[in-house]
């Protein structure tokens, strides 16, 4: 392989990354409020669904369950916060349910964790989960859109692929 051909190799799908998750937060405006540390992991997501579109963790389908299940057990574990649980307990409760439901239901997307556990440690309204889940979204559709644009292998017809477990 050439050396211009292994530096595209790496450079377009961190190009990639960094253009979905720009798009991301120029979308949606954030400012340093706080807010903005509960999409951390969406720069993961960024990166599997670039740099390793083919693996399980960045199909479609896996990207938007695992982080429902984050954004509901992320919420259910900040709620186990005011009735009075330790952080500990909560950000356990949170990542065990996660993980769990996302290896039930065959939709790993580890990031997802990663979203659940910032609704317990920043204590998240439910409110912002309808935020996250638009950003997610957005990702989503740059991410993929500039995916399948940049790979040859990646045929836009085959896109229904994402939907498969």
């Amino acid at each position: 392989m050439k050396i211009k051909e292994a530096t595209a190799e790496k450079l377009m799908p961190s190009l990639i990354a960094g253009i979905s998750v720009l798009v991301v937060f120029y979308f949606f405006k954030f400012k340093s409020t706080g807010f903005e540390l509960l999409f951390a992991a969406l720069g993961s997501s960024a990166f599997l669904i670039s740099a390793f579109p083919n693996s399980e963790s960045a199909k479609l389908r896996n990207v938007l369950l695992g982080y429902f299940y984050g954004g509901i057990f992320g919420l259910a574990g900040e709620q186990l916060l005011a009735y009075g649980l330790p952080l500990y307990l909560s950000a356990f409760v949170s990542v065990f349910l996660t993980s769990l439901f996302m290896l039930i239901s065959r939709s790993p997307h580890p990031p997802a964790a990663g979203a659940a556990l910032s609704f317990v440690i920043y204590r998240r309204a439910s409110t912002e989960l309808l935020t996250l889940y638009l950003a997610i979204i957005v990702l989503i559709v740059v991410g993929k859109f500039l995916t399948y644009a940049y790979r040859k292998e990646m045929r836009v017809g085959e896109f229904r692929r994402e939907f498969v477990k």
